[in-house]
């Protein structure tokens, strides 16, 4: 980012107050404050940094992006609403470069896709990417101000978890080539059903650059209501069941086959499954729409890592197998881990917490997932949250409910074998890493804290 503080006021609608100066970098955070930075004050529902500018806090920044003028020595940009400000800058910034924008949004799977498109791009050269989960209008923005002209590509990952969402990073974004993983049951309460899901989502396409590349998922039964949003736009179509421009197969757990226009690659997934061969047929139509050669392809697929918190195999104490699955949970990524797990030797071993923002269809889905489980081959399931319990009375015999972490820890710190295969998932509030620290290989001595209900 490289903008004077009269271009930014510009850009905001804003108000200078002091000495106009060039700035090139920002924070959002006092504690990472550096010298002549610009920070800008993001007012949340339970904090205001305004109030920690105003005790000296950023006596360090070169400017400041307030929503109120402050008494202090920094110059001062005062605006209606830092964050949209954050955002008008954020798509200034990007309308600078003609850098190639990819925008990647889902239901489930998004961040597995960025990852390897991420992986096979930078085989090209440097690629701005989102990092951890700054997916939503925060973290695009400040993803999009650090494009550079180094940057080959950028790689932005979009979450929502109401209608209108996708439209506004899309517009930032303003991706020229965007795909939709897939949909699913998730964030339900905020979009209240799964068409409010695939609607919403598809705002990717419809507000995506005109001229660009709309990459589809041929086995989505949503496709035909996305036509609209899609338009005259070139398509690039991956999956399985249906023909479609890329398309693969398993020929082993973890070996694939895609299949490309332009030929054919075998490669290695770093998770097995459909789901891992979904989101390398993504990443591969995302980069054959770009015109990635394949075996750079080939190269990127096998060169990713696996995202922590989302199906990594871990080694579990007295050699049981532990799939952390913590990151988040929704009914369609729960169905997703199971198959992953089906493909484990020995016994399966569940542990569950809730799923949040599932709204009004919250408890019929936690019973369905017992019903799941159990239809799964899932031996027994040790369940945590309020929810939750919902999945045990479906479950029936093996299945038990738990208030707190420490129980579910010390009962598989007891009862773990070389023998058993445990998968842990539950939505991100349940903080269900607690149970994966606690039965790693030379788990901590100390077990963490116990489980408190929380707001999905």
């Amino acid at each position: 980012m490289r903008f004077t503080l009269g271009e930014i006021a510009r850009i905001t609608k804003g108000q200078l107050v002091g000495q106009d100066t060039l700035v090139s970098s920002l924070s959002i955070d006092t504690r990472t404050l550096h010298q002549g930075d610009l920070f800008i004050a993001l007012v949340g529902e339970r904090f205001d940094p305004h109030e920690l500018i105003a005790a000296g806090h950023a006596k360090l920044a070169g400017a400041l992006l307030v929503e109120h003028a402050l008494d202090v020595p920094n110059p001062q940009i005062v605006v209606r609403r830092t964050p949209a400000a954050l955002q008008d800058l954020a798509k200034a910034w990007r309308a600078k470069f003609k850098v190639p924008v990819v925008g990647i949004t889902g239901s489930n799977g998004k961040t597995s896709v960025k990852e390897l498109t991420r992986e096979i791009l930078s085989t090209q050269g440097d690629v701005l990417a989102t990092q951890g989960n700054l997916n939503n209008h925060i973290g695009v923005p400040l993803t999009l101000l650090g494009l550079n002209e180094s940057h080959r590509h950028a790689v932005i990952e979009m979450g929502a978890n109401h209608a209108g969402e996708i439209e506004n990073l899309t517009r930032i974004a303003s991706p020229d080539i965007g795909v939709i993983s897939n949909i699913g049951p998730a964030h339900l309460e905020g979009f209240g059903s799964l068409e409010g899901v695939a609607r919403a989502k598809a705002e990717l396409y419809r507000y995506m650059n005109p001229r660009g590349i709309a990459v589809v998922n041929a086995d989505e039964p949503y496709l035909p209501l996305w036509r609209e949003d899609i338009g005259t736009r070139r398509q690039v179509s991956f999956g399985i069941r249906q023909d479609a421009d890329v398309t693969g197969e398993k020929t082993d757990s973890r070996k694939v086959r895609i299949r490309t226009p332009t030929g054919e690659i075998h490669t290695t997934l770093q998770v097995p499954g459909q789901h891992g061969l979904y989101n390398a047929l993504a990443a591969a139509a995302v980069c054959t729409g770009l015109e990635i050669g394949l075996e750079d392809i080939r190269t990127g697929i096998e060169s990713a890592k696996p995202v922590p918190g989302r199906l990594v195999r871990l080694e579990g104490i007295h050699g049981a197998c532990v799939l952390d699955d913590t990151y988040n949970a929704n009914p369609a990524s729960l169905s997703v881990a199971l198959d992953v797990q089906a493909q484990e030797p020995g016994a399966h071993w569940l542990v569950l917490g809730d799923m949040g923002e599932l709204g009004g269809e919250s408890i019929a889905l936690h019973k369905k997932a017992g019903i799941m489980a159990r239809k799964s081959g899932i031996a027994r399931l040790l369940a945590v949250g309020k929810l939750a319990a919902h999945a045990v009375e479906t479950f029936g015999q093996d299945g038990e409910h738990f208030l707190e972490h420490r129980e579910i820890i010390e009962v598989l710190r007891n009862e773990l074998d070389d023998q058993v295969c445990v998968l842990v998932k539950g939505s991100r509030a349940m903080h269900l890493e607690k149970v994966i620290e606690g039965i790693r290989a030379r788990a901590p001595a100390d077990l963490g804290g116990s489980h408190k209900e929380h707001a999905a």
